[in-house]
């Protein structure tokens, strides 16, 4: 039977070459056509994120003298690896993409905290090359300075790895110079798009090689998006992708508003996040079979020929591959790809058998398909994706507006309940998450969620099973609830804390000095259980930013 959708590829984001490899010893027998690397280089540090995780391995030619302000060793050993892995992955009959994000140049590495709250993105670019900026230190893509760097880039590194099949190319938030950041420029972002994206696409074409390019849809720019949509029609072999990461507002829409644009004039793709991107982690969560069958099944009704699907994340332990609670993840993507729908209670079966001893347990796949419901409510504030005090995109300093300098985590879901959000934290989400909610149900929110694993746990508690496989969903239940009991105490704290720093509204607390007081009280000695619980590691490092959020209030506010 001639499969659903022809291509569908798995994209690695593991960052650690060991990890890599065994990866893909594993994809053909799920039914993978092909692989995409997000990287070449290995995660160098936990802590120093370096910047070269959105480049390519090469060594300029054209541009030799650009190779000064380059991690010359780093290139080298990407080098090596991405040989390696295109071998061992055309032995096993993949494809292999490789990342590409225009827009972009990585010059002198940085660390992780500096790119993130750095306002001007500084790689050595300037100093080598100050005619291709404008007065404002931005790129200047009115010029054809840029475009001709692209062009020349994806030649050279297709000249040097001839064996990769094609460019896996992203035009928003991971380029250094993406668009949707820049203020200063003669030209829109749309027209950046379509020189960038003909650019590149004029190379693949003449090498015979694969282009796709993600909108990325929920993180970028919406003039950009469609920008990107438009230029497209241009490029007819391009394969144009759909993101649809499950911890964004795709959670809450429908679909991925797109598709139908996007189809018009070019073959599309969807991509699904099998493996948790932002918060779950793999680590407390299981599967989410509703979602990615309602976005699979949004994507058929316009014809997909490829599904691309993130198998794991920065974290080399959160693959879907080797990770039993997402493993079901990829198993749901890959049968609607392949035979456009799926049977959730024989997946279920085959699942438990694969994974754990003896038979599925009566009541089981309740438990499991559960978690879905825990994630819709303990991950989200207001509905969307935008926390900044969170396990995974670090901690930054957010003042409320009316006293600047005093850092409140997510101040903006404490005004004045229906006070309108501004357009870059809602962007392209439903219209009921663009107000700010009363604070109560953020609150039922995280107590639902909670109530959604003290009832697995007692039922996990009542079944016949094996004592080491109900230690496990215990202790990933355990997990689960102490992640949304965290959220819950952070909200009690920063609820009185905006009645001090910003607008006090809420009539209803008296003396908010002291309700500081007291929940930050709660708040850091649950950061104590947890860490008693799971060490200072877990969900990278949540604790620690707990207590780094805490010292950040100051004294003089509660004491």
């Amino acid at each position: 039977m001639k499969p659903i959708v022809l291509h569908r590829w798995v994209e690695i984001l593991s960052l650690d070459h060991s990890f890599e490899m065994i990866e893909l010893d594993r994809l053909a027998e799920y039914g993978i056509t092909g692989v995409t690397l997000w990287s070449s280089f290995e995660w160098a540090r936990s802590t120093d994120v370096d910047n070269y995780y959105v480049t390519l391995p090469l060594v300029y030619r054209k541009h030799a003298d650009l190779n000064a302000i380059r991690d010359q060793d780093m290139i080298l050993r990407g080098a090596h690896f991405l040989r390696d892995y295109s071998l061992r992955a055309h032995h096993h009959g993949l494809k292999v993409l490789h990342a590409y994000h225009l827009c972009n140049f990585v010059g002198a590495r940085m660390g992780i905290a500096a790119q993130i709250r750095a306002k001007s993105v500084q790689t050595g670019l300037l100093d080598k090359r100050l005619d291709w900026f404008n007065e404002q230190g931005e790129p200047d893509f009115s010029t054809p300075h840029f475009y001709e760097f692209m062009a020349t880039e994806a030649e050279e590194f297709l000249d040097a790895f001839p064996h990769v099949d094609g460019l896996f190319c992203w035009n928003c938030e991971g380029s250094s110079y993406t668009p949707a950041r820049l203020k200063h420029q003669t030209v829109s972002k749309a027209e950046i798009a379509r020189r960038a994206m003909k650019a590149v696409y004029e190379v693949c074409q003449r090498r015979g090689k694969i282009m796709t390019h993600d909108i990325h849809t929920a993180g970028a720019n919406k003039e950009l998006s469609q920008g990107i949509i438009d230029a497209a029609a241009d490029l007819p072999e391009l394969i144009l992708g759909a993101d649809a990461t499950y911890s964004d507002w795709h959670l809450h829409l429908d679909t991925c508003p797109w598709l139908a644009q996007m189809k018009k004039h070019n073959r599309i793709y969807m991509g699904f996040d099998a493996s948790g991107e932002f918060f779950g982690q793999g680590r407390t969560i299981g599967g989410w079979p509703r979602w990615i069958t309602k976005h699979f099944n949004a994507g058929k009704k316009h014809g997909l020929d490829a599904v691309s699907i993130r198998s794991s994340t920065i974290a080399k332990d959160n693959s879907c591959l080797v990770v039993p609670m997402l493993e079901f993840n990829l198993r749901v993507a890959l049968q609607l790809a392949l035979h456009g729908e799926v049977n959730l209670d024989a997946e279920i079966k085959a699942w438990w058998k694969r994974h754990f001893s003896g038979e599925l347990p009566e009541g089981m796949k309740d438990v499991f398909l559960s978690f879905e419901d825990y994630i819709e409510k303990a991950l989200y504030i207001n509905g969307c994706n935008i926390t900044e005090y969170n396990p995974d995109h670090g901690f930054s300093l957010k003042a409320v507006h009316v006293a600047p300098g005093y850092p409140c985590w997510h101040s903006e879901q404490f005004m004045r309940p229906g006070t309108p959000l501004a357009e870059s934290m809602c962007r392209m989400i439903p219209p009921w998450g663009q107000k700010s909610r009363p604070v109560q149900e953020l609150r039922q929110e995280k107590l639902d969620a909670i109530a959604t694993c003290d009832n697995a746990t007692a039922k996990v508690k009542a079944m016949k099973m094996a004592e080491e496989d109900r230690a496990y969903f215990l202790r990933k239940l355990q997990q689960a609830r102490d992640f949304a009991e965290a959220y819950l105490l952070t909200i009690n704290v920063v609820h009185p804390l905006y009645q001090l720093l910003g607008e006090h509204h809420d009539k209803t607390m008296t003396d908010p000095r002291s309700a500081l007081r007291e929940e930050l009280r709660k708040f850091l000695a649950f950061a104590d259980t947890m860490e008693e619980r799971w060490g200072s590691e877990w969900y990278r490092r949540f604790v620690p930013k707990m207590r780094e959020f805490a010292a950040d209030i100051p004294p003089k506010l509660y004491q």
